[in-house]
């Protein structure tokens, strides 16, 4: 997430398995060899997430910061 989240979402805690699939799919922009969009990287990273039990509001939090964002990532 960017940065400047940082100070209010942690860089870390139940959600970074999550995490580090995400930024893999932002880094390749495939999964299974087939191209993948931000959305669908983005949609991972919540279904993830709420697989992994992060609270709803800090999912929707995660998420809206990736959505945001992300861009510049992507």
């Amino acid at each position: 997430m960017p940065a400047i989240f940082w100070p209010v979402l942690l860089r870390d805690g139940n959600y970074t398995p999550a995490a580090i699939v995400h930024d893999w799919l932002y880094g390749c922009h495939e999964i299974a060899g087939k191209a993948i969009t931000r959305e669908q990287a983005d949609g991972v990273m919540l279904e993830a997430m709420e697989t992994l039990g992060v609270s709803w509001w800090r999912r929707w939090a995660i998420w809206s910061a990736l959505r945001v964002g992300g861009w510049w990532a992507w």
